[in-house]
């Protein structure tokens, strides 16, 4: 209210003339009933400071005495500061959602010390702001006020407006609700740490708002029913995290918390970013890996050159991201990106394409990532090309056409709109060798032959067919690896290899890259690495018998089979990915050589620890070197094991060859082929 004082008072002060009500009120946006009240606090306020008052007089109000000070100092107070309607109407919007049914609008005005037409009036204006959270304000004679809507799409906009609020806390609260809310940071600090996330600023923010408003929706009897939560029965770390501290809990918010309210509290700590992740693994790592790959690729194929397959850092990003997002996708959360200009704007082309890479993303997933949201994605691509820029430079490309100009122009133009790369020029035949003497140039595209022995030269159709577009993007993307080559070499004072560009060699190039993640299921998973029968005692022995199959085909060092078995015992639900199924792995760094599976049947089935899919009668061993290269044969594995008698097949198996059957048979090449790359 102070600065609508101010506001009010500085009208007058400025003017020195009388000044209508109406105006006044327009001014400060409230009703004209209000101002009266106003103008009786602001002579108050000059009364004790020895100036003369504001006189009303046929509806309009003049300042007797012009004050020489700052204004402000005359009206500030211990009251509440409403700046501007905007914040007004966010505080109403805020208040009701705390009140229970049949609130009044007396309720109302007498904590905002507003006049009534003033709350009508607003509640007027915040009829768009329910609708949009799917929320009605239903009024009913001689009982009041209540809000119509479901409980989650209630707490979302609570939690969306004081998000948007950044003083309610400071401003709004009771010593009782900021000692809570001290609690509570305790609360998510720990929980955080326990995850292994480091949280942003803004997601720690989102978590105090959102267990904020558990509690004051359970205070005014607005608990949760069932099925209006979203997780899937997929069991998660947040989940079991706040169900073994269901108690503590419970005391924290001063209500008995159901399950339904523990999975919704799960999915809000699901939701909240982090900046920083120990392990991306999850119920669904497998899953997301697939996914994040599968837009890694759409999108690099129209950025060859950026080389974002070869940026562990992007998928690691991505990774770590997705999770978050598509569970606030699940409860309809809504997040504001900072950023959000600058990838529609600076980074429009490649916001277009990651765009579209992400549809199928969406559709796997069953939802729609708001704009915002969708940003963030463009985002991480964005600082993958910003970190290669740092070490490799736009490629440039000579063209040469002999057909005339019309056909330069096309090709030109289709460059334009599919790589990013220099266009140094358009030449003929007979005048580019004589060019290339003087100028300097990455790749040389041609309609003709041409006998440039030296040159890197790309030969294609003058139509430049998508044939023609696949092949260059091939010669991007190695020359791009040939200079981060060369620089690495040159760090070691090393010669680089040199950058060669024909028909031949091209496709030889480009499967270099990306030979690793051509890999079969038949070239990672021996006979030799697959385990009958094992009498295991426990999940450690599973584990430490799908390790020693891969250390004695040379997939993996021993210390690869010791961080096998701790990751099994910190993240031991989450590797049992189906029905009696496990994928005991570790981290890459941790001893891996090379990529590799291995299979163990067990003779007994042996708990894992996860609700859903224990007791485990199969492990399957896996052995990473990167993010990418095994998943190749992993799908085809996993391909395998989605269908429940295949799987049985395989535990109820008396030979190897009968496993390996089971595996590799929907996957063997036709006869007389070699390797499909």
């Amino acid at each position: 209210m102070v600065d609508r004082l101010v506001i009010i008072l500085s009208a007058l002060n400025q003017s020195g003339e009388p000044v209508s009500i109406a105006s006044l009120a327009e001014l400060a946006g409230v009703s004209s009933r209000t101002i009266y009240n106003d103008i009786s606090r602001i002579n108050d306020k000059l009364e004790e400071a020895g100036y003369a008052g504001v006189s009303i007089k046929r509806g309009e109000a003049v300042l007797s005495q012009q004050i020489g000070v700052d204004v402000a100092r005359v009206v500030v107070g211990g009251e509440s500061i409403y700046s501007n309607r905007t914040l007004r109407r966010k505080r109403i919007a805020e208040l009701s959602l705390m009140l229970p049914d049949c609130f009044s609008v007396a309720d109302i005005a007498r904590h905002f010390d507003l006049s009534r037409n003033t709350i009508l009036r607003d509640f007027e204006a915040l009829v768009p702001t329910y609708g949009f959270y799917r929320l009605r304000l239903e009024g009913e004679h001689f009982r009041g006020y209540r809000i119509d809507g479901s409980e989650p799409d209630a707490r979302r906009m609570l939690v969306q407006l004081i998000q948007d609020d950044p003083t309610f806390i400071d401003q709004e609260t009771t010593p009782a609700e900021r000692a809570f809310l001290e609690r509570v940071r305790s609360v998510i600090t720990t929980y955080t740490k326990e995850l292994g996330v480091r949280l942003s600023d803004s997601s720690f923010e989102f978590l105090e708002a959102a267990f904020f408003a558990v509690r004051k929706r359970l205070d005014i009897g607005k608990g949760l029913n069932d099925g209006e939560t979203s997780f899937d029965e997929l069991p998660t770390k947040e989940l079991d995290l706040v169900t073994a501290n269901a108690s503590d809990l419970s005391r924290l918010f001063c209500h008995q918390l159901d399950r339904c309210e523990l999975v919704y509290i799960a999915e809000y700590l699901a939701s909240a970013s982090g900046i920083d992740q120990k392990d991306s693994l999850s119920e669904n790592w497998i899953r997301f890996g697939f996914l994040v790959e599968q837009l890694i690729e759409d999108v690099g194929d129209r950025y060859p050159a950026a080389a974002f397959l070869d940026d562990e850092q992007l998928f690691s990003g991505l990774m770590n991201h997705l999770r978050p997002a598509y569970h606030r996708a699940l409860m309809g959360i809504h997040i504001d990106n900072p950023l959000y200009d600058l990838a529609v704007g600076e980074y429009a082309d490649l916001d277009r394409v990651v765009q579209d890479a992400l549809e199928p993303v969406q559709h796997e997933l069953g939802v729609e990532f708001i704009e915002q949201e969708r940003a963030y994605f463009t985002l991480f691509f964005a600082a993958s090309i910003e970190r290669n820029r740092r070490l490799l430079h736009r490629p440039r490309v000579a063209l040469v056409c002999g057909t005339g100009r019309a056909t330069s122009e096309i090709i030109r133009a289709r460059l334009a709109s599919r790589f990013d790369v220099e266009i140094a020029g358009t030449f003929g035949s007979r005048e580019i060798g004589s060019w290339l003497a003087q100028h300097e140039v990455d790749i040389v595209l041609t309609t003709v032959p041409i006998g440039l022995p030296d040159q890197n030269v790309l030969v294609v159709d003058s139509s430049f067919t998508q044939g023609d577009e696949e092949r260059f993007g091939q010669a991007l993307a190695r020359l791009a690896r040939n200079e981060r080559r060369a620089l690495r070499h040159s760090e070691a004072s090393e010669p680089s290899e040199p950058s060669c560009v024909s028909d031949d060699v091209d496709v030889e190039a480009f499967t270099e890259g990306r030979q690793r993640a051509a890999l079969s299921l038949n070239e990672v998973l021996p006979p030799q690495a697959v385990s009958l029968g094992f009498s295991a005692c426990d999940k450690v022995d599973a584990v430490r018998e799908a390790g020693r199959l891969l250390v004695e085909n040379g997939f993996a060092d021993l210390s690869y089979v010791d961080a096998m078995v701790e990751n099994a015992s910190s993240n031991g639900v989450y590797i049992v990915v189906a029905p009696g199924v496990a994928f005991p792995h570790a981290a890459s760094e941790r001893g891996a050589r090379r990529v590799g599976f291995s299979v163990v049947t067990l003779k007994q089935p042996v708990a894992f620890g996860n609700s859903i899919n224990d007791p485990v009668r199969l492990c399957i061993g896996l052995c990473m070197i990167d993010h990418q290269s095994h998943l190749k044969p992993l799908a085809e594995l996993v391909s395998v094991l989605n269908d429940p008698s295949a799987v049985a097949r395989i535990v109820e198996a008396q030979t190897v060859r009968d496993v390996m059957d089971v595996l590799l048979e929907p996957h063997k090449p036709a006869s007389g082929s070699g390797r499909q790359v």
